[in-house]
């Protein structure tokens, strides 16, 4: 005798039990793994995408078959009364099971799909799939255990003071997990751009994770920034729309010195220091304008050129007033001691102050 489900049964009844039960699910699993050929092919031959929910046909076809055809096989069995009804009480938690997984499975790939419509979402999309995937195991969890006569109302009340309480500490942690999700969705900030915040820190963002951002700095250093005080900042993004940063750089020359001649070095040392420094740009060509114009020692020319990173301007400005104070003395043409040339890059809004040389 073998007891199954607290029913006493004797070996034979037992083995044609088991074996029917294997049978059926043998046979299941081999009309799934047929029906998913079936299916592949057929998007093969329409030239569809290989991917997608339609190539998971096993994973709904499966246990639809394997719970309809358990049903008819153990219908059809003559089983003990008390046996039968043992059975058709667990067929039925099965029956609910089954329909809750189809109603996961039909939420998922809707939610995957509206995600998959926009960059955002699909920037997003893994992280929103499993948090949906936990809060449908925990709510449909408690159905089937609920379904089982197991309730969990006190287990819930206690759970829900607990969640709480947990939310509360963990405020912080929260808020930047779901600043991470917005910064990689609405990605104001990326992986490799360079940025300064309101608050004075800036640095190329080397990682975006669930809690905090990292920027590597011009010293070499590391600033860690919370997820969700980089999403409340004021931040200026040199890498957008595009990396590429204006370098200006201003001279005082005599009112007497020949303005075409002055004009021209000017151009040529930007393409002597592009041979310096990668990254000054050949295009557009550096431009001469006589800018801010006349000012109280002399003409005031700007030279501005283009360089590819917000990290090149600094060597771009070093080389360019190099090699202007060299092809300035080679012409003979002095600039006023009253001024220092002045190296101003747009992108720092005139950050760059100017000082008379001390007496």
């Amino acid at each position: 005798m073998v007891r199954v489900f607290g029913v006493s049964l004797a070996w034979p009844v037992f083995l044609k039990l088991a074996a029917a039960a294997l049978l059926v699910i043998a046979a299941s699993i081999g009309i799934a793994i047929w029906l998913e050929r079936v299916l592949r092919a057929w998007v093969r031959r329409r030239g569809l995408s290989s991917e997608g929910q339609a190539l998971r046909v096993r994973l709904v076809i499966l246990p639809v078959l394997l719970v309809g055809a358990l049903h008819l096989t153990l219908n059809a069995l003559e089983l003990p009364h008390n046996l039968q009804a043992e059975v058709s009480r667990i067929l039925g938690v099965v029956n609910l099971a089954l329909a809750l997984y189809l109603i996961a499975q039909v939420a998922l790939a809707l939610l995957a799909r509206l995600t998959a419509r926009s960059a955002e979402g699909r920037r997003v999309g893994s992280e929103i799939l499993t948090l949906a995937r936990i809060v449908l195991v925990v709510v449909f969890g408690a159905l089937l255990l609920d379904n089982l006569g197991i309730h969990l109302t006190a287990l819930l009340t206690t759970l829900g003071i607990g969640s709480l309480a947990l939310a509360l500490a963990l405020q912080d942690t929260l808020s930047n997990f779901f600043a991470g999700l917005y910064l990689r969705a609405d990605r104001p900030v990326r992986p490799g751009d360079y940025v300064r915040l309101d608050t004075g820190d800036e640095g190329t963002v080397v990682h975006i994770g669930w809690r905090s951002t990292r920027l590597h700095t011009l010293a070499n250093n590391t600033v860690v920034l919370p997820n969700d005080r980089l999403a409340k900042a004021v931040v200026t993004n040199y890498d957008l729309p595009t990396p590429h940063v204006p370098v200006d750089v201003r001279v005082t020359v005599p009112y007497d010195a020949p303005l075409a001649r002055v004009e021209a070095l000017l151009v040529e040392a930007v393409a002597r220091a592009r041979g310096d420094v990668d990254g000054i740009l050949a295009e557009p060509a550096a431009a001469v304008r006589l800018v801010p114009g006349f000012g109280p020692d002399g003409l005031e020319l700007t030279v501005g050129a283009r360089v590819g990173a917000y990290r090149t301007q600094f060597p771009a400005q070093d080389a360019i007033r190099r090699h202007i104070v060299a092809l300035f003395r080679d012409a003979g043409i002095a600039m006023p001691p009253a001024r220092v040339l002045r190296i101003a890059a747009a992108a720092n809004d005139g950050a760059w102050t100017e000082r008379p040389p001390a007496s």
